[in-house]
């Protein structure tokens, strides 16, 4: 399952401006949904969005189940790919203008700075999703996973840190 994270803020948005409180209260319904698809058998839930910075990650991974283990994937892109891929999607708004995007990026290098050596990195540009699937998997979850941030990436203009949710693997026998 995907979770888009910025559909869920423009269903709780109320203006035509963004709030903090908007995005933290649309991170925590992003982390409810998420539970509920992995209650019905989801093994791995993908929440595609931002969650560069901590406070961010906070707001999602305090409101999700216990037994569930988040994953942090950062899709890394250049400013030229990220201004050519900006230019070719008609649906893309100040993102085509290079003076914004360049402010954008350069405004997220705090946040790449600040990255866990625990979040898996993928640069769009080099690896392909054939690449990624072969990869291997993420607690059990399939590789296929990894493969699908690469694509959805392949469409990213700026960075971007998704979250590969799944059950936390039992140890030992069930009972």
């Amino acid at each position: 399952a995907i979770i888009d994270l910025d559909v869920v803020h423009d269903r709780l948005a109320t203006g035509p401006s963004s709030s903090q409180a908007t995005w933290a209260l649309a991170r925590q319904a992003a982390a409810t949904l998420a539970n509920g698809h992995l209650a019905r058998g989801a093994a791995v839930v993908i929440a595609d969005g931002s969650f560069n910075w901590p406070s961010d990650r906070a707001a999602f991974v305090q409101h999700l189940d216990p037994g569930v283990a988040p994953h942090f994937v950062t899709l890394r892109v250049s400013f030229d790919e990220a201004l050519r891929r900006a230019r070719g999607d008609a649906s893309r708004g100040r993102s085509r203008d290079p003076s914004f995007l360049g402010h954008e990026l350069a405004a997220l290098g705090e946040a790449m700075a600040a990255i866990p050596a625990s979040d898996i990195v993928i640069d769009t540009e080099q690896m392909s999703p054939t690449a990624a699937d072969q990869s291997g998997s993420v607690d059990g979850g399939p590789s296929s996973a990894i493969a699908l941030l690469v694509t959805l990436g392949a469409a990213v203009s700026v960075l971007l840190a998704a979250v590969l949710v799944a059950r936390a693997r039992r140890r030992g026998p069930r009972r």
